[in-house]
């Protein structure tokens, strides 16, 4: 017999959650959540993907005016030209706030928090295979130095998510661990992320639904998809019933491509990265009217939602525009 949860079982343990205001037997209504667009990010490992710095900025504007809540620019540390666009999109006064994505590192986080952002999204490999390859550390010593770096991020007055990187491939005992003691830390958010893209959604479900088990209900859980298998748009809806607050985004899905696979697989998820596409979870977060002004100012990522064609993004520049032909 299937031990899968049943759409009721979903549904009660959702709203045992907090996390689905929808009435017994009624219409659900789509729990309230945060948009972390990562497309200056994630977007910019796009095999053709060359955003000069008059893109990033005019991405930021127009990411701003369709209402996401985040922005995610890449790790300062990466480069001079990294801390130049950080410190200028930091500079725009945008209603959206400003993040990098930040190794769990002293030496990248003192450079991110000099830039002028808001927050700091921090991460860390927490799975076998990662930890092997990437920093070597055990689960105490994760623990360990994430106290440390937090602890010099709250202390400059700014936002912070800590992730623990390829979730789905970790030993579950070892993230919970690792998230009850990050959240004791005062962290506003963690992270879940499906890395590799393999999550499938009842996995997600039990996972996020798990690590909201072991946090403070007023810390947010922010979920990180990509689209390997074509389930990212699916699990993404899976992690806001098992109680996430923040979804990641990439415009057009463009972002980090494995396995040769080209990025258009699913243009609701692009082939790969940081979740779904902005266009529908956007669409889903927004008001009538301002799903309406988001169509007017991006109206090539609406019709490439609804109809699968590719006007492109009106008054982009040409490197913008060359990675959406690509797509």
């Amino acid at each position: 017999m299937s031990t899968a949860p049943t759409p009721r079982l979903l549904q009660a343990a959702a709203a045992a959650a907090g996390t689905a205001p929808w009435p017994r037997g009624g219409k659900r209504a789509m729990p309230q959540f945060a948009i972390v667009d990562t497309t200056l990010r994630e977007g910019e490992q796009f095999a053709t993907t060359e955003f000069m710095p008059f893109d990033r900025l005019y991405i930021a504007k127009m990411l701003d005016q369709i209402g996401v809540d985040y922005i995610e620019m890449v790790n300062p540390a990466a480069s001079t030209q990294a801390v130049r666009d950080c410190e200028e999109v930091a500079k725009l006064g945008l209603r959206s706030k400003i993040l990098t994505h930040t190794r769990c590192h002293m030496h990248d986080v003192k450079i991110a928090v000099d830039t002028g952002v808001q927050g700091v999204n921090l991460y860390m490999a927490t799975s076998a295979a990662l930890r092997e390859h990437s920093h070597g550390k055990g689960i105490d010593a994760i623990i360990e130095t994430a106290s440390e770096v937090i602890d010099y991020v709250k202390k400059h007055g700014l936002e912070v998510r800590f992730s623990c990187e390829d979730a789905f491939r970790s030993n579950l005992d070892d993230i919970l661990r690792v998230y009850a003691a990050i959240d004791k830390l005062g962290v506003n958010r963690v992270g879940v992320a499906d890395t590799v893209g393999v999550a499938t959604p009842f996995q997600v479900y039990d996972v996020v639904q798990a690590v909201r088990g072991v946090i403070k209900p007023t810390t947010g859980i922010e979920f990180h998809t990509h689209n390997d298998t074509g389930c990212c748009i699916a699990n993404a809806l899976v992690a806001l019933e098992a109680g996430a607050t923040h979804i990641d985004t990439c415009v057009l899905g463009i972002g980090e491509v494995r396995r040769g696979r080209r990025a258009r697989d699913r243009l609701a998820c692009g082939g790969t990265p940081d979740g779904a596409a902005a266009a529908p979870l956007v669409s889903l977060h927004l008001t009538p009217a301002q799903r309406h002004h988001a169509a007017r100012r991006l109206p090539g990522a609406h019709v490439h939602d609804r109809q699968g064609g590719g006007q492109g993004t009106p008054g982009a520049g040409p490197s913008l525009r060359r990675a959406q032909r690509a797509h």
